[in-house]
């Protein structure tokens, strides 16, 4: 947040070099905090590799939320301290996922308290601590908070008549604004 990190995730078929790492905004050698693969087991003989992706620092630069699953299910959502330690599970998804995909797309609030992500099943909001988990839209993708918290922006979704690419909504699903382009 303050421009003198970057966090990014590095996703590997080595276990060596998979994982969340920070590197100074201006160059220099990236830090690994977090290794990318642990093994999820389906029954005792077979097992499938995650990955980690999708780092998000919180605005004050003290925490990152981040995405660990198989990419393509089985997405669960986790925050840890900015220097890799101190992992908390926020969601644990094991497949058989209540929110119809994958988390995917973090958003932190401005003043640290909430995230916001996406699934295919729409727009969802927690606390920071775990708590208070709600869909809050229905449809949409890539949600960013407005800067005092207040509001959602977030990609709309493909119908028969037309494209939607903006809606806005208050922080809690209610008063969408649609955006259309190109006179539709």
């Amino acid at each position: 947040p303050d421009g003198s990190q970057i966090a990014y995730a590095r996703i590997r078929p080595s276990a060596d070099y998979s994982g969340l790492y920070v590197v100074a905004s201006e160059g220099g050698s990236p830090r690994l905090i977090r290794p990318g693969r642990r093994q999820w087991y389906s029954d005792e003989k077979d097992y499938f590799p995650t990955g980690v992706f999708s780092p998000t620092f919180s605005p004050d630069g003290r925490k990152i939320a981040y995405v660990d699953g198989m990419g393509d299910w089985g997405n669960g959502l986790r925050v840890m301290n900015a220097d890799g330690s101190h992992v908390r599970v926020l969601i644990d998804s094991d497949g058989e996922d209540r929110f119809d995909g994958h988390v995917q797309h973090l958003a932190w609030s401005p003043d640290g308290s909430h995230l916001a992500f996406d699934t295919e099943a729409g727009i969802w909001v927690m606390g920071a601590d775990g708590s208070g988990l709600r869909k809050v839209v229905r449809r949409g993708w890539k949600p960013t908070w407005s800067p005092d918290g207040s509001r959602i922006a977030y990609g709309g979704s493909w119908n028969a008549q037309s494209w939607k690419p903006l809606r806005i909504a208050d922080a809690d699903g209610s008063h969408i604004q649609e955006f259309t382009c190109c006179g539709s």
